[in-house]
């Protein structure tokens, strides 16, 4: 993940947050692999 190309498309883009809504997103995004993300798998 390119944190910083992520915030320079936010600030360009007037967005404040981004919504991760998969277990995927989430890690790729922050490193963060939660518990039900390997309990619970398509």
């Amino acid at each position: 993940m390119n944190e910083r190309r992520a915030r320079l498309l936010m600030e360009e883009n007037g967005l404040e947050a981004l919504v991760l809504s998969t277990p995927e997103n989430v890690l790729y995004f922050s490193g963060y692999g939660s518990f039900n993300q390997r309990l619970f798998r398509d």
